[in-house]
């Protein structure tokens, strides 16, 4: 899919809250969405990953970003940043693919949306092989025990 870009003004509400920036109806419109979902996103031109779109409650989105990423980009609040967004995988690969080896493709589409996402960002945020794997044995064992 195209990614979708947009420019935005990066706020935070309280010092104690994430930065964030307000997605346009209009993006979320175009991947025909109405609750949360992951999207792969770059912001002034630097890949800064997996973030979720949420809806705010009063038919606007936003989007954080961490400090970190803030610090990376050099922006604070207030600060107009153009950004790019792709609809993310929903699903890692390699879950995917042992949840149709063991028959578990029913059981998986019976959790709720929040919850097949808590489980594959769990999969997709593992740097090692070996934790993913780990991950992916625990999300079977989860399912199988259901």
């Amino acid at each position: 899919m195209k990614p979708l870009s947009f420019d935005a003004i990066v706020e935070r509400h309280h010092a104690d809250l994430p930065v964030y920036v307000i997605v346009p109806a209009v993006v979320v419109d175009g991947f025909g969405k109405t609750s949360t979902f992951v999207v792969d996103a770059v912001v002034e031109q630097q890949d800064i990953g997996r973030r979720s779109i949420k809806p705010w409650g009063d038919g606007r989105w936003f989007m954080e970003l961490t400090q970190a990423q803030c610090k990376q980009l050099g922006i604070a609040p207030g600060a107009k940043v153009s950004t790019a967004v792709t609809l993310a995988r929903e699903i890692p690969d390699e879950l995917d693919e042992r949840l149709g080896e063991l028959g578990l493709s029913q059981q998986w589409l019976r959790l709720t949306k929040a919850q097949q996402r808590a489980y594959a960002e769990s999969v997709f945020a593992a740097k090692r092989p070996a934790t993913r794997r780990d991950r992916i044995d625990r999300i079977v064992a989860s399912l199988q025990s259901r």
